[in-house]
Order: structure tokens, then sequence, then C-alpha cells
């Protein structure tokens, strides 16, 4: 990469004998597992998956979490909080004053970038057709707080994420019966 550009990054997720798993293929959970962080030419972060040795006596999907921290910091994050005196503008209105935006065909976008943001409500993202209903008829008295943001580097897909907090309703939480485990690191 040329100098001041970020060092593309990319997760892999192989098993040992070298096959990939790919978005919307499984992965056996009676093989052992290797998910890779990589930066630029280099392995910057690896964390094992163990396999399961017995059948798991729940049905369903198992979902592995895990947080890096990059050498780099690829974002930046602003919390926006309504005042008295916005109490009364639409959220579109509010998100035009305080961030230069641009609404389109259902798509917000900074006018700085042709890459959209994503737009989540409670967490949860705002699906296409419920986009207009929110953005354009919600007034900011329902809205508790927006966390905003913006990758250092947009890009082709998204400039960044907006997370609107509601007053009201509950954001989802995990299922009791949910087992929470860390992936060792091994590099």
């Amino acid at each position: 990469t040329k100098e001041g550009e970020q060092m593309p990054k990319a997760i892999t997720v192989s098993n040992s004998l070298g096959a990939f798993s790919f978005y919307g293929v499984p992965m056996d959970i009676f093989k052992d597992y290797t998910i890779s962080v990589i930066e630029g030419n280099s392995n910057a972060a690896s964390y094992l998956c163990n396999k399961f040795n017995e059948k798991p006596e729940f049905v369903g999907n198992i979902n592995a979490h895990f947080k890096y921290i990059p050498t780099e910091k690829t974002y930046s994050e602003t919390i926006l909080t309504p005042t008295k005196e916005d109490v009364k503008l639409l959220l579109l209105d509010f998100l035009k004053k305080k961030l230069e935006i641009e609404y389109e065909d259902r798509v917000l976008f900074p006018k700085a970038s042709d890459s959209p943001y994503k737009v989540f409500a409670n967490n949860s993202e705002i699906p296409d057709e419920k986009m207009d209903m929110i953005l354009q008829q919600v007034p900011m008295e329902m809205i508790k707080q927006i966390t905003v943001v913006n990758y250092n580097t947009p890009n082709k897909y998204f400039s960044g994420v907006l997370n609107i907090k509601f007053t009201v309703g509950d954001e989802p939480t995990i299922d009791k019966e949910t087992q929470l485990f860390s992936l060792p690191r091994i590099k």
C-alpha cells in the first residue's frame, strides 16, 4: 500500500485440512478451526475454535464472537444527544442539522462520500422498507441518543454506522439459555 493508506485487513477461517469456511457455508463443529486476522501481508492474530467432542444438546446455530484490537484506530465515534431545542425536529432534520448528510432513495450517506451509512435502531438493523417512516416521521423527543461511527477510510460499501437509541423499547437481549465462551488466542 502507499504511504498513509490503511493496511488491508481480512479474516480467514480454516480447519486443520486447510479448508475454508465462507459466508453461507456452515462449519463442521466436529473439527478444530483457526480464525485468523490478516493485516497487510502478515497474520496479526489467530484464535482457536475447538471442535465439539459430542453432539450439542441444543438445536440451531453457533455464533462465535471475538474482539480484535487493531494496531491502528480505524474509525471515529460520536454520540449525539438531542437538546430541548431539538425535540420538535424530525429525526432526518436533526441528522441533517448535526451531520453533513444526504438522504435519497432510502439511503443515508455523508456529503463527502458516495458510500452509505448502515442504520440501526436499538442495535437492530432497520429494514429498507421502514427507513422512510423512521427517518421522516419520528420526532427527536422519542430519541435518547444517536451513536455515529465514521470509518477513517470508507470502503465502497459503507461510510459508517448510525445506531439510534429510542427512549422506549427494549434492546435485543441474550436468551438465558445461550452459552457464552471465549475463543483462546493462539498468536
